[in-house]
C-alpha cells in the first residue's frame, strides 16, 4: 500500500512544472510590478493526473511581476491531465488602474517560457485625454507647485485659474 501511495504522490508532483515569462504589452512596454493570476479551466470534468484529482492549490496560482516584468509560476502542464481540452487562463494587470488582460493557453512542458503567448495577448493601457486625463492633472499639479515656489508655502494657490484651464498669472510671468 505504501508503494502505491508513494507512486501516486510522485506522479502528481512530477507533473508540476516551472513556467516563466517576461511580459511586454502591444506598445513594447514591459509590465513591471503588475499582478497576475492563473486558473486551470477543464471543460471535460474535474482535472486529474493518472486518476489522482488535482487539489484547489494545483488549479490556481497568483503573484506579482518583478521589477523586470518577469512572471514565474509552478503549474500543471495541460497535456499531463487525464482530461483533454484544458487551458490555463491568465489575468494580467499592469501597475495601474485599468482592466486586466486575459489570455488562455495550453502548457505542454514542465519548463516552458510563456513570454510570446502571454505578451501577444496583452493590450497596452489607454488613458483618456481631457479634464480627467493625465495631461490635465499634470498641468494642475505643475501650476500648484509653481505657485507655491513663487509665492511661498503659506500663500493661497491660484486654484480658480487652474480649475478654469488657464495658467495662473505667476506661470504666465515665468514663461515669458
Amino acid at each position: 500500500m505504501k508503494k502505491i501511495l508513494l507512486f501516486l504522490v510522485f506522479t502528481s508532483l512530477s507533473a508540476l512544472g516551472q513556467q516563466t515569462a517576461t511580459l511586454t504589452d502591444s506598445d513594447g512596454t514591459v509590465w513591471i510590478n503588475g499582478t497576475w493570476s492563473a486558473n486551470l479551466i477543464s471543460p471535460n470534468g474535474a482535472p486529474s493526473v493518472a486518476r489522482v484529482p488535482l487539489t484547489a492549490a494545483q488549479q490556481y496560482a497568483q503573484g506579482t511581476l518583478s521589477a523586470a516584468g518577469a512572471l514565474s509560476a509552478t503549474l500543471v502542464p495541460t497535456n499531463t491531465l487525464d482530461q483533454s481540452g484544458a487551458t490555463w487562463q491568465f489575468r494580467i494587470s499592469p501597475n495601474s488602474s485599468v482592466t486586466p488582460s486575459t489570455v488562455s493557453t495550453t502548457i505542454t512542458s514542465s519548463n516552458q517560457s510563456l513570454t510570446t503567448v502571454l505578451s501577444a495577448g496583452i493590450t497596452a493601457p489607454r488613458f483618456p485625454a481631457g479634464p480627467q486625463g493625465r495631461e490635465r492633472r499634470e498641468w494642475m499639479t505643475y501650476a500648484f507647485c509653481v505657485n507655491i515656489y513663487a509665492n511661498g508655502v503659506n500663500s493661497q494657490p491660484k486654484e480658480r485659474e487652474a480649475r478654469e484651464g488657464g495658467p495662473p498669472e505667476i506661470l504666465a510671468s515665468l514663461v515669458e
